[in-house]
């Protein structure tokens, strides 16, 4: 009998459901496979991420390649390494005889041109040898394996296996940007096998985003988490997913136990680590949106590990896809868990007993790495080194806040209100107070505030900013530098919250006591609160003293930063003074630290600022220019982009209401309103031009030009700034009766380009062939003298087509 005769023919596992979103990959696999010089290809990637569905679909593709058979061997239940070469012989149907599993292997397949898939290699890792002399003895076998790390060996290929591509965050509110997202695909198609009649529509669209994002695009958490829409609505789903171990359960019965639910499949790969691996790998999870390496040498080492393990144990851990790295713009790596892995790490660091010490530990580590850095006046380096570490930091406070030590939480606070204010994040601040209140670890105040409080009426109500100075009273602070700090901060806190006379006692109150110290750092930035009050309550003559005064010790103490910020407000309060000659040298010098210090969150708006001035003083060209630096920054944001978009649209918005432009104007106010809660400091400007706007156009077209922008997706948003921009925002006359050449189709059309449809949408609204739409499209573009769906959608915009 032949050797060929002896092999068992190949008979490979035959999937019950499709495989979604992977059409890439098996393509290339097959592609790498075929290569003559490669022999050994592993699938490597996290439990989870498909590897074994992934082999079996390439498996299946590659039968006619190899004459002698595709095999797949499963070694999930083989806990002993010496048993995986006999489960090969038994897979081929090979009988063994006297001789040893490794020679027999190797004069059996000499000569055969076999392919040998190997799933769940992970657990017998120290068999990866004996592959290799397989191999070199057998030169037209070829071997696929999976495994949840690498193998280490000669001759060895890897292609990691990534989780599913997920919508862009940016954009969870359209379902044809869904649609191109795979993992929403793939829990559609599985969710539909227990609630056929679920769409993707305007509806469901967040929510399908939002859950699929939660999952980390991980196919195995999607179809357990699929399966649960028999009992729970979209909404239920997402809601508790905040613990989404407790509900990932409940896979299939014929599925092997570690997949049958998320917890067990992050156990297998758990338990296979060495005790120092699992040690950091449940110490990693301390950390929010990841950490530097030494941040991680840091914490182990004084929670008790040794600090020169911790980059063989991250490197360990990489090859093991239980952490990956994430590149910084300054090439900073950091090392993040999956929020999937994350959550099974912070129970089993609960379990052991350290995540109270890891806890302190972290919080330890930024309040030392922010106070170094608040010693000098240089913030700008210390915020752009800090952006990465806002979610950390915000985790210290969370924990800080929880402990009695009432210093920790001035020194942490002190430091995050300064990173939000430098990075225009100061509506994170509203909910301080709240929180501050609830753990009694408010600041001090001086005695007459309580005095004021006691003298209340009995049954009065304080609200939350008055009630947070009765609980502030703890005695006197110890010294004069702390209380001057405090009050800074629950100042600031009151006048985001809009308690302007809270605001106004605090400022107060720490500007007589920094007046007789020497800290110029904590006067200049009181002086700045008490003129940002005075400009809100319209007081704009002892708003500029206050802020010159400000600025001039911001300069006085050489805190370029804090020059930035007195400008910021000055600039704009001359603007408002009509005194043009002085905002342009305010917001040029603003401008001209920007540059210098290469700070981004002080670029775009004074860029838009500018544009504003040049706009109101006829000189178009230079706010084009302006304008699209300003935007070129923004397209390049990684994040805070809703933020900086609603900023521009404010600052075009007051620009537009100027020419006279009100409509317009009013749609880009609403649209800024829609992304995020209006900045206390355009407060005072956007809250002027809205009165006159308000007045001019009547409460009914206000409400419906307001309407209209705050329907505009991000997106649109972006686009209609772009198109302003570039235009150099000519006249309103420049397109005056041209919407009268539209025909009544034509008009119809142009009303489904602005609401963002493709042309295909427009055909299928219309009952009309999207050569038809095309046709129209040419068209319109011909009689508005415009090129791009960009402008068309504010043609649209502009005549209130939408």
């Amino acid at each position: 009998m032949s050797k060929q005769k002896e092999i068992m023919p190949s008979r490979l596992p035959i999937p019950l459901t499709s495989l979604v979103g992977r059409e890439a990959e098996v393509s290339t696999i097959c592609t790498l496979l075929a290569c003559s010089d490669l022999r050994l290809l592993t699938l490597t990637g996290m439990g989870g991420v498909g590897k074994t569905r992934l082999a079996l679909s390439v498996a299946n593709q590659l039968q006619k390649d190899f004459p002698a058979g595709v095999y797949f061997v499963s070694l999930a239940s083989i806990g002993d390494v010496e048993l995986v070469l006999p489960a090969l012989v038994q897979a081929l149907g090979l009988s063994s005889g006297e001789r040893e599993p490794l020679e027999l292997l190797q004069a059996e397949l000499a000569t055969q041109r076999l392919l040998l898939v190997l799933d769940n290699f992970e657990h017998v890792i120290a068999a990866a040898p004996s592959l290799v002399q397989l191999l070199t003895t057998c030169p037209d076998l070829k071997l696929l394996v999976t495994s949840r790390e690498v193998l280490h060996v000669r001759g060895e290929r890897e292609f990691v296996v990534m989780p599913l591509a997920l919508p862009d965050p940016q954009d969870l509110s359209t379902g044809e940007a869904l649609a191109r997202s795979s993992a929403v695909t793939l829990f559609l198609e599985r969710a539909r096998e227990v609630q056929p009649a679920l769409q993707l529509n305007a509806l469901t669209a967040p929510l399908l985003g939002e859950i699929c994002r939660r999952l980390d695009g991980l196919p195995l958490a999607l179809e357990l988490a699929a399966a649960r829409l028999k009992v729970l609505s979209l909404h239920e789903l997402l809601d508790r997913l905040s613990h989404r171990l407790d509900i990932l359960t409940g896979g299939p019965r014929d599925l092997p136990g570690r997949q049958q639910t998320l917890r067990q499949t992050i156990s297998w790969s758990y338990e296979l680590l060495s005790d120092d691996e699992k040690r950091l790998f449940r110490l990693l999870a301390v950390f929010v949106n990841g950490c530097t390496l030494e941040a991680a040498e840091v914490v182990y080492s004084r929670v008790g590990g040794e600090r020169a393990q911790v980059l063989d144990g991250i490197t360990s851990l990489l090859n093991k896809h239980l952490l990956y790295k994430s590149e910084q713009e300054n090439h900073q790596p950091r090392w993040l868990l999956h929020e999937t892995l994350r959550e099974y790490a912070l129970e089993v660091l609960a379990a052991s007993g350290e995540l109270e010490k890891a806890r302190q530990v972290h919080a330890e580590y930024y309040l030392g790495l922010t106070a170094v850095q608040l010693e000098g006046v240089e913030l700008t380096t210390w915020l752009t080194q800090l952006q990465d570490e806002y979610p950390n930091l915000r985790a210290a406070m969370q924990w800080v806040l929880q402990r009695p030590e009432q210093a920790l939480v001035l020194r942490l606070e002190s430091v995050l209100l300064n990173f939000w204010a430098g990075h225009q994040r100061l509506s994170e601040c509203q909910n301080l107070p709240k929180r501050t209140i609830e753990h009694g670890q408010a600041l001090p105040v001086p005695r007459s505030t309580t005095e004021a409080l006691a003298s209340q009426p009995p049954g009065h109500k304080p609200d939350a900013t008055k009630e947070l100075k009765a609980v502030a009273l703890q005695g006197e602070a110890r010294d004069t530098y702390q209380l001057v700090r405090s009050l800074y901060l629950f100042g600031i806190i009151a006048w985001i919250i809009g308690d302007f006379a809270v605001a106004h006692m605090y400022a107060q109150q720490g500007l007589t006591r920094a007046r007789g110290t020497e800290d110029k750092f904590a006067l200049a930035y009181l002086l700045d609160l008490a003129g940002q009050i005075a400009l809100d309550q319209d007081e704009d003559s002892r708003a500029r003293t206050l802020l010159e005064e400000g600025l001039r010790w911001h300069r006085e103490a050489g805190d370029r930063l804090g020059c930035m910020n007195s400008l910021f407000f000055l600039e704009r309060l001359h603007l408002s003074l009509n005194d043009m000659a002085r905002a342009r040298a305010y917001a040029e010098e603003h401008l001209a630290l920007a540059r210098t210090l290469g700070y981004q969150s002080g670029l775009y708006g004074t860029l838009v600022f500018l544009g504003r001035l040049a706009l109101e003083e006829g000189n178009a060209t230079r706010a084009q220019d302006l304008f699209v630096e300003s935007l070129s920054l923004l397209r390049g944001m990684r994040e805070n982009l809703v933020l900086a978009v609603a900023i521009n649209l404010q600052g075009i918005g007051i620009s537009l209401a100027t020419c006279g432009r009100l409509r317009e104007a009013v749609r880009l106010w609403g649209a800024a309103r829609a992304l995020c809660a209006l900045l206390p400091e355009e407060r005072a400007f956007v809250r002027r031009a809205r009165a006159k706007a308000w007045s001019e156009l009547g409460e009914v077209a206000f409400d419906a030009a307001w309407a209209e922008g705050q329907a505009l997706t991000l997106e649109q948003a972006m686009d209609t700034m772009e198109h302003i921009a570039l235009s150099g925002l000519p006249s309103a006359q420049t397109d005056q009766g041209a919407l009268h050449d539209l025909t009544a189709r034509e008009e119809e059309v142009l009303r489904l380009v602005a609401r963002g449809l493709t042309d295909a949408q427009i055909a299928e609204a219309l009952v009309i062939s999207p050569r038809t739409v095309n046709a129209h499209l040419r068209s319109i573009y011909t009689k508005l003298q415009i090129s791009s769906r960009h402008a068309a959608t504010y043609f649209a915009l502009k005549h209130g087509l939408i």
